[in-house]
């Protein structure tokens, strides 16, 4: 994941535009940014604005609506921390507990043998775990090898994708470190507590519940010509995900698979495909300590999550160029600063997790202590995304 896209409200301080409406607005900024497709969902107290401008499939002039599903990236890890969150409600596991009492097996940063790995440090990016040079070779074995090969082989020193990289020099609990490997474990760990799949687990424990009709499976979903295909731009539109051109791709054989083994397969890090509405859904439940749609999870643990679990002090971790600077536990403490302005004009926090992935930038956010929330979906612009005066992109 790199920089991240937030854009909502900034539009209104180009003065030429302050006389014109929202839609306009936008469809003028997408077409100066060339804009492919883009999705923006609106909540402020149960009242609510959608816009949807381009197309979902050049090569099919297909374009956006409501029913758009994509691959939302990073945002994805936000319900994948709920569903980690559920069982430690349940009494699954604790925040705390030693993580390898789970996984079967002593998981240990090498520099650091007498320290557990825990819950809070997994959802929170402080587990001393990053994603090394062993990461992008596992994945790619992960999805390609039969039998799919279990994450100790990238965690261990004895496995076959081990890099020492792996693990940091700062001992797990006092650095940030944001990693897509820490979301592949829990994966693992909520099928190994659940006894479930970890893309069953969700649908059935999250997504269906908060009445969320997408799925980190694609064979889940209800029309394969709602998913927006994901584009980057080299002087013409290049397809680089869910290109599936209407037809549902052939279901893989899983029936080896040994649950609890790779939760990273069904990339609990970013592979959640939903619309933008359904995106916003996770916004209200965290606004509301789940009042508004009901998982069985008490408002100590709502509140829990949203918690700072980390903030940083110059030298306790890596603040993405001053983007990340509180996290609590799967979500993303911003508005904090110039750097990491969602909209300055609150003083208050914004809460939820942004995401970038094949050309795709997403954006989910609430403003704490309020019932006011924004989702944000593109899926590809034709300007590369340039770094501005913040840590956000120029398009912001």
């Amino acid at each position: 994941m790199q920089k991240k896209i937030v854009f909502l409200f900034i539009i209104f301080q180009v003065s030429t535009f302050l006389s014109q409406d929202l839609e306009t607005t936008l469809q003028e900024i997408a077409d100066y940014y060339g804009v492919m497709g883009m999705s923006l969902y609106v909540n402020v107290n149960g009242t609510v604005s959608e816009t949807y401008i381009g197309l979902r499939d050049y090569s099919r002039n297909l374009p956006v609506n409501e029913n758009t599903q994509y691959r939302i990236a990073s945002v994805s890890k936000s319900f994948t921390a709920l569903g980690l969150i559920k069982l430690i409600n349940d009494g699954a596991i604790g925040l705390d507990d030693d993580i390898s009492e789970v996984l079967g097996y002593e998981l240990r940063n090498p520099n650091f043998q007498n320290i557990p790995v825990t819950c809070r440090m997994l959802l929170s990016h402080t587990s001393s775990l990053q994603d090394g040079s062993g990461y992008t070779p596992f994945l790619d074995a992960t999805y390609s090898q039969n039998p799919i090969p279990n994450i100790s082989e990238l965690l261990l020193a004895s496995g076959s994708f081990y890099t020492a990289n792996m693990w940091r020099q700062e001992s797990p609990g006092t650095y940030f470190t944001y990693s897509n490997i820490n979301y592949g474990l829990i994966g693992t760990l909520i099928e190994t507590l659940s006894g479930q799949r970890f893309d069953n687990f969700m649908r059935e424990q999250i997504l269906i519940p908060l009445e969320i009709d997408g799925s980190y499976n694609i064979q889940d979903l209800t029309d394969i010509n709602n998913v927006s295909v994901l584009y980057r731009y080299n002087n013409s539109w290049v397809a680089q995900w869910d290109n599936y051109q209407g037809i549902m791709p052939s279901p893989p054989n899983l029936n080896d698979y040994i649950l609890g083994s790779n939760g990273a397969y069904f990339a609990p890090q970013g592979g959640l495909r939903i619309t933008a509405q359904e995106m916003n859904i996770i916004s209200r439940v965290f606004a509301s300590d789940g009042a508004f749609y009901n998982l069985d999870i008490t408002q100590e643990n709502y509140q829990l999550m949203k918690a700072i679990a980390w903030n940083y002090n110059g030298s306790n971790g890596d603040n993405y160029d001053g983007l990340f600077n509180r996290w609590a536990l799967g979500l993303h403490h911003a508005n904090l600063s110039v750097n990491d302005a969602i909209c300055l004009t609150f003083s208050e926090s914004f809460i939820g997790h942004p995401g970038e992935a094949y050309g795709l930038v997403s954006d989910n956010y609430y403003i704490e202590g309020s019932d006011v929330s924004f989702s944000l979906l593109i899926n590809g612009v034709q300007q590369e995304y340039q770094i501005g005066a913040s840590a956000f992109y120029t398009i912001e």
